[in-house]
């Protein structure tokens, strides 16, 4: 079993989305709740065998001592008192039961499998959504902290620049002891805010490696926001309540809970099953020889009274439906507010920068100033020190401000549920091809790939030019890119997933100089027959949000 993250982009920083995808693939809880996700898969294959027949063998052999009339009949012919008769008993008994009709049981159950399964895995983007955006911010602060760093150490050697002057200008008379002493007392406070910041650094690549899982070995690439955000924070919030996938995941609740009710009143209708059987025995009753036969039944079971039980049970589910919609309600107001608060920081962060960028600009045509008027006295010490740190501190609201409008934008697209959507990444499960090791002497559970699902191998192309029927046209077609990867094993393996072949082809690119595979699904002769088909493709595919693309 595998995670993969599969780029259906390469418009961003490759580096931040490395780091995304190395803390989503990594991280243990996304492992987990993928586990999770893929028992609940297994569950709807086990709620599906109620459609299918149950073959059973029954064998036995042992001693029997029986005492009836046959026994009793036999042993007066003997002239015998004795009543009973032992005998080594052997039988055997094979019984297949298809079900015909369980009160819609079976298809109830199988529909709550299939909604427990669509929770899980909103729930597993959910989470990967919300790694991705810790991971963003774990980004974003190691670079700040290297800013901050650089900032203070610039602000050392200016203070140590000026230290030297005023020794200097001291010892030729020209500034008093207290000018030395009061320079000394900044640079001092210079040191203390650089080591302050290193130590910043430190946690900030703590905190990288405790979310992404590594320590960047390489320097960061800059973290920029180059997606597209809503205009007004009403689209925002509508578009968070649609799509966020934990408010999905409420709602798949919900319905398996609806479907688990429809369980519980499979009960008030009868069941119906047919029974086929051979029957083998020898030596039984008392009476030696062999006893075979061959039967078929048409079985009906109706339960009349089990004590309110199933009343119970449907009274229970009702309660557990307004439990899962109140549960979804409060997730509502938990999106409503993320949406609120991510919104009103990008909204405070932005305007600030504008401030801010004025704020260091005005600093440092001040510092410029106060430094030619300090050298012919027009200024004392006192203010170039007071310049130099407001510079200091503008520099580092201002480059604080840039990363958290950084952070800010990312956060309005994660409090909309459409991080990874918009990042252009899909999270892939692969569990085809897989081979289950048996242990010794259990046969029954060995598993491989021929015995899970048949491989569908998609042909390979350098481009879709190469296909016969676009070569021989010599027109311009459209097509449906599903997804695209580094890996074309991953991409192979979705294909298998989906059952997909017929209607799609890889193509072979290149991306950093490395085998870049692209999934597109048909060809088409103008876009907008491509977007007719688009909206008609499987909810599996559309759930990978594929969009049009020109060959």
């Amino acid at each position: 079993m595998l995670l993969t993250i599969l780029f259906t982009s390469s418009a961003y920083a490759v580096n931040l989305l490395e780091a995304i995808e190395t803390a989503i693939t990594t991280n243990p809880e996304v492992l987990e709740q993928l586990n999770q996700k893929l028992s609940r898969d297994a569950e709807i294959r086990q709620a599906k065998s109620g459609y299918y027949p149950s073959i059973d063998i029954i064998a036995g052999y042992g001693t029997e001592t029986s005492d009836n009339n046959a026994t009793r009949a036999y042993e007066l012919t003997r002239g015998s008192s004795d009543h009973d008769r032992s005998m080594n008993r052997q039988e055997a008994q094979l019984v297949l039961r298809q079900m015909l009709f369980d009160g819609f049981e079976t298809r109830s159950e199988t529909a709550r499998q299939e909604f427990r399964s669509q929770s899980a895995n909103y729930q597993l983007l959910n989470l990967s959504q919300q790694i991705s955006i810790d991971a963003i911010t774990a980004y974003a602060n190691v670079l700040r902290t290297q800013k901050l760093v650089e900032y203070a150490d610039s602000n050392v050697k200016i203070h140590e620049k000026i230290y030297d002057q005023v020794e200097l200008r001291s010892s030729m008379g020209a500034d008093n002891q207290g000018s030395l002493s009061q320079i000394f007392s900044r640079l001092n406070l210079a040191y203390s805010n650089l080591e302050a910041e290193k130590n910043n650094l430190t946690d900030a690549l703590a905190d990288y490696e405790r979310v992404i899982g590594n320590t960047p070995k390489d320097a960061l690439e800059e973290a920029v926001f180059t997606l597209t955000l809503p205009k007004t924070y009403k689209d925002t919030l509508e578009l968070a309540l649609k799509n966020h996938p934990a408010i999905r995941a409420g709602s798949a609740d919900i319905d398996a809970v609806r479907m688990q009710q429809q369980t519980s009143k499979s009960n008030y209708y009868p069941d119906v099953e047919i029974e086929l059987g051979q029957e083998w025995a020898d030596n039984q009753n008392g009476i030696r020889g062999h006893d075979n036969g061959q039967y078929a039944m048409l079985n009906f079971r109706y339960n009349i009274y089990q004590g309110g039980a199933d009343k119970a049970r449907i009274t229970k589910d009702a309660h557990l439906i307004t439990e899962a919609q109140n549960r979804l309600d409060v997730t509502r107001r938990t999106v409503a507010k993320a949406v609120d608060i991510a919104w009103n920081a990008y909204q405070s962060s932005t305007k600030r920068s504008v401030f801010l960028k004025k704020y260091v600009d005005s600093t440092i045509v001040t510092r410029n100033a106060y430094e030619q008027q300090f050298q012919i006295g027009e200024r004392t010490l006192l203010d170039l020190l007071n310049t130099e740190n407001e510079i200091f501190s503008a520099q580092s609201e201002n480059i604080k401000n840039k990363y958290e409008n950084v952070i800010a934008q990312y956060r309005v697209i994660d409090s909309m549920g459409m991080l990874l959507h918009d990042l252009h990444l899909t999270v892939v499960t692969e569990n085809a091809n897989k081979t289950v090791k048996k242990k010794k002497g259990d046969d029954r559970d060995s598993l491989n790939s021929n015995n899970i699902q048949k491989s569908n191998v998609v042909p390979e192309v350098k481009d879709l030019s190469d296909v016969p029927e676009i070569k021989s046209s010599g027109q311009v077609y459209y097509a449906i890119q599903l997804l695209s990867a580094a890996d074309k094993t991953s991409v192979q393996n979705f294909i298998n997933e989906q059952d997909l072949s017929s209607q799609t082809k890889i193509i072979q690119t290149t991306r950093q100089n490395k085998p870049w595979f692209n999934l597109v699904y048909g060809h088409y002769s103008s876009s907008l027959e491509a977007k007719n088909e688009l909206k008609h493709l499987p909810k599996t595919l559309l759930l990978y949000k594929p969009w049009v693309i020109k060959l």
